[in-house]
């Protein structure tokens, strides 16, 4: 009885002790994942508390994935973990740390990686493999080999998400904007508006504070739950925006003719599981993963065979159909001969994995319009402990000529905000 006394006032006091930011700080990085250092180190500085955090994630892309083969021990050594994860996976560690237990993503009108609801679900280490796995059987989780059944995993970490959309507020365009930015902004509006129409059923508002101060068709989730009663006073909270939120784009795209990427995105295309069902989803994990295997089976071939080889040697020497992916093996004989250079075999691969993640450049106008519905909730919730930004703009991501429109743009919005209680800390290379 007396240890658990212990244990209770040990852990009112570290809720307590919790050190308070002169002013709120906005670390502004590059690459996303660079996010992480930044959290980690307001944990470690006792800025935040080491569990029970909420992320409040503005983003095109959900960054819920791990690497595959990420074990689950590495999650506890942050040099190693800095290295081993990317842009896309950086979130997943700190929920298996127990860091993180809430995730809001609040994604664009033109990301759908994962539908709109609260999904409840565990991270935990695989007993077999040692690696992260997740009991979510959205697709998302599925099409990268993540998914597991609770049975399977040890040392499990819950997580809540809630995946909602950031609608635009339409506004008259001005007298001042050309007609072809107005064009630009009515197929924006438009898209927008086609895109909010689906799964309308299932959606309902969010009524954040009082009708006056929120247009109630700004942000629509799934279920019942309140943002405001998730991120409350009592409950610190990290801001995280990624400025593709605003305009994207997939620069895997750019780098094929239309014909090559589509061919490519038909390549890696992902079966979905035929239900939920123990059954169809452990044989829609075998299938991906025997696809994925033959695929990365082709590269090590074509690798193996690239530098300097005798071409009817190599005919000679093929392994039979069934061990390599024939489509692939023409697709980078007809890239090859477009680009007349080597091929990085790496890059198509990853190209490939990532085919159908959302492009969307969008114009100037939709860019404002979203600043000012992200303004128009952000105004309804307490202050963030802290606030992460990743620019996206070497990677391209962030479309370059966007980047520092986007970037001034957002900064506007945290001073209407949080007024100059913020701290703006730039941790990147401008390249001047």
């Amino acid at each position: 009885m007396a240890d658990e006394d212990d244990n209770f006032h040990e852990k009112k006091r570290a809720k307590i002790e919790l050190r308070k930011y002169a002013k709120v700080p906005i670390w502004i990085c590059e690459d996303h994942d660079e996010a992480l250092y930044y959290i980690h180190r307001a944990i470690g500085s006792r800025h935040i508390a080491f569990e029970g955090i909420t992320v409040l994630h503005f983003d095109s892309h959900p960054d819920l994935t791990v690497p595959v083969k990420l074990k689950a021990g590495t999650v506890f050594e942050q040099e190693k973990l800095y290295e081993e994860i990317s842009i896309a996976d950086w979130i997943l560690p700190a929920v298996y740390a127990g860091h993180v237990n809430k995730v809001i993503w609040v994604k664009p009108p033109w990301s759908d990686q994962i539908k709109e609801g609260v999904f409840h679900f565990k991270v935990g280490q695989h007993k077999e493999t040692g690696f992260v796995r997740v009991t979510c059987s959205e697709t998302y989780f599925i099409e990268e080999l993540l998914y597991a059944d609770e049975e399977s995993l040890e040392h499990c970490r819950d997580l809540e998400l809630i995946v909602c959309t950031l609608k635009p507020e339409l506004k008259q365009t001005k007298g001042s904007i050309d007609k072809n930015e107005s064009d630009s902004q009515a197929k924006d509006d438009e898209s927008s508006t086609n895109l909010d129409l689906k799964d309308e059923d299932s959606k309902i508002t969010c009524n954040l504070v009082d009708q006056e101060r929120i247009n109630t068709n700004i942000l629509g989730i799934s279920e019942s739950s309140l943002l405001l009663d998730i991120i409350s006073q009592e409950n610190n909270f990290i801001l995280d925006i990624d400025m593709d939120f605003f305009s994207t784009q997939n620069p895997f795209k750019l780098l094929y003719t239309e014909e090559e990427f589509s061919c490519l995105r038909e390549i890696y295309r992902f079966e979905e599981p035929l239900s939920t069902s123990r059954k169809d989803l452990d044989n829609c994990i075998k299938l991906r993963k025997a696809q994925v295997d033959k695929i990365e089976a082709t590269y090590t071939y074509l690798k193996e065979h690239s530098s300097g080889s005798n071409d009817s040697k190599l005919v000679d020497e093929n392994p039979p159909d069934c061990c390599l992916n024939q489509d692939l093996i023409k697709l980078t004989d007809g890239i090859k001969q477009h680009k007349e250079e080597n091929l990085d075999y790496e890059m198509l691969h990853f190209s490939g994995m990532s085919s159908d993640i959302p492009h969307h450049v969008s114009s100037l106008g939709m860019i404002d319009n979203l600043m000012d519905s992200m303004a128009t909730v952000l105004k309804s919730f307490p202050q963030p402990t802290l606030i992460t930004m990743a620019r996206s703009s070497y990677d391209e991501y962030t479309p370059l000529d966007q980047v520092e429109h986007i970037q001034s743009s957002l900064l506007q919005v945290m001073r209407t905000c949080y007024g100059e209680n913020i701290s703006i800390n730039k941790c990147y290379q401008t390249g001047e």
